[in-house]
Parts: C-alpha cells; sequence; structure tokens
C-alpha cells in the first residue's frame, strides 16, 4: 500500500508539477487552459490551487509526491470565500475563466445540496498510473466521509475517470456536455457514506 500523507509547504512546487504532467493531455485540462504556454499555465495555476488547500489543510500526497489530490472541504468560512475568490482572481490570466464559468453554471445544480467533501483536482505522474497510488491518496478523506456520514462529490471528464471513482463507490449523477462547440464532457459523480466497519475499498 503506498504511503499517503498531508502535503507539507516544501511539496507544494513538486506537487504543481505533479498535477500538470498528469493532465497535461487530459480533455478538461486542454479546453480549459488556452495555448501556447499550457503547461505553465497549469503549474501556476495549480500552485495557486494548492495554496488555497494548504489554508484547509486539505492537500494529499503519495511520500514522493508522485500523486497529488485536493479537497474542498464541507465547512468553510467566510474568510475562504475571500481566500477562494482572490484566488479565481489570479488564475483568471491562466485559465479560459469563461468556458469554466459557464461549465459551473450547467453542473452546479447537481452538486448535493448538503455540505460535502468535493474532490477538486486529483492527478498522478504519468509513468506512475496503474500502481494504486490514486485509490490510496483518496483513502483518507473517504474514510472521514464513512466516520462523519458526509457525502463526497467531484466532477471529471473522462470515462477512464468514471471508472477509476467507481471503484472507490463514486455513482454518476449526471453527464452534461459544454454548451461550447467541444461538447466536453461535464459529468457529476457522488460517494454516499458508508458504514465504518465497510469503508476500506
Amino acid at each position: 500500500m503506498p504511503t499517503v500523507r498531508r502535503a507539507a509547504n516544501a511539496d507544494l512546487t513538486a506537487a504543481a508539477e505533479t498535477l500538470a504532467l498528469a493532465q497535461l493531455d487530459y480533455a478538461w485540462a486542454v479546453w480549459a487552459f488556452p495555448a501556447p504556454d499550457r503547461l505553465h499555465r497549469m503549474r501556476q495555476s495549480f500552485l495557486l490551487d494548492l495554496q488555497l488547500g494548504m489554508e484547509w489543510n486539505s492537500v494529499w500526497v503519495t511520500d514522493d509526491v508522485a500523486s497529488v489530490a485536493i479537497w474542498l472541504p464541507p465547512v468553510r468560512s467566510a474568510v475562504d470565500a475571500i481566500v477562494m475568490a482572490d484566488v479565481r482572481t489570479a488564475q483568471a490570466a491562466l485559465i479560459d475563466v469563461e468556458r469554466i464559468t459557464a461549465a459551473h453554471v450547467q453542473t452546479q445544480p447537481y452538486h448535493p445540496d448538503v455540505p460535502c467533501w468535493y474532490l477538486g483536482t486529483m492527478g498522478t505522474l504519468p509513468e506512475r498510473r496503474r500502481a494504486g497510488l490514486a485509490s490510496a491518496l483518496m483513502q483518507p478523506v473517504l474514510d472521514e466521509c464513512d466516520r462523519t456520514s458526509m457525502l463526497a462529490c467531484l466532477e471529471t471528464s473522462s470515462d477512464d475517470n468514471v471508472r477509476l471513482y467507481g471503484r472507490l463507490s463514486f455513482t454518476e449523477v449526471v453527464r452534461l456536455h459544454s454548451e461550447d462547440a467541444t461538447h466536453l464532457p461535464l459529468i457529476v459523480m457522488e460517494r454516499l457514506p458508508r458504514h465504518p466497519q465497510n469503508s476500506k475499498v
């Protein structure tokens, strides 16, 4: 079983690199991050996301930072909302804000209307895939969901990811497509809490 832990500040540069390399050819990233300089834009944007996740102590990494997950916790303060707005403003020069905003409007009605853990992003270095890192990385938060009877939620644009998350007891809530010419899949998934005795997957 891979060793997973909460990230430290010293991990952030490597974690941003992992996320960028992991998602460089991912359909969502190609759609969201304008070319040229896509890889540079992704590194910078993920670094901002990671810094925000560190505020919530909700960034998880494998011990060698080959796999990274950023979760949004179910309870966030008014100060958190201000910090999030500042991060989104800083990301505006890096990402296609118009597309992201339009997609958010489409998918938001299908998110749980109760507090939940939301998987903001996750990625594993391409050469380290299919070794169980992603599943191990998600387990601490999923165990917390089971312990506290809390929903988990995520969005993805990949059927491969749907299969991965399905093995972790996520189910597809809705499958939409972006309203631009790309018709990018926008798939919302959620996971019901399981009884603590059955929480291991």
